[in-house]
């Protein structure tokens, strides 16, 4: 049987995949706003001497944010990218037969 989809509709199917965060975690837990996210490593905000320790807190969740949502594109984009040369949509790639 083949299937052949067009990109528009496969980038429709993967924006239907809707991931929470409490899908990953569970209900019972939460975060803990007062500790940062993001190790220093990642983050880099002890060199901003200019923030107070707050601040630097704050700065270190919002770039965990932009972690997460860079993650979440590269993998959309991935599955994208697999179901189109799969499906043989996109010539240009190449996947293995099954």
């Amino acid at each position: 049987m083949s299937t052949t989809l067009a990109w528009p509709v496969i980038l429709a199917a993967s924006e239907k995949v809707h991931w929470r965060v409490e899908d990953l975690i569970g209900p019972d837990k939460s975060f803990d706003f007062s500790r940062p996210f993001l190790p220093e490593s990642l983050a880099s905000t002890r060199s901003l001497a200019f923030l107070s320790e707050a601040e630097r807190r704050a700065l270190n969740q919002i770039r965990a944010h932009g972690y997460l949502h860079a993650a979440g594109v590269g993998v959309r984009s991935r599955l994208a990218l697999a179901a189109a040369a799969r499906s043989g949509d996109r010539p240009g790639l190449a996947w293995p037969a099954p």
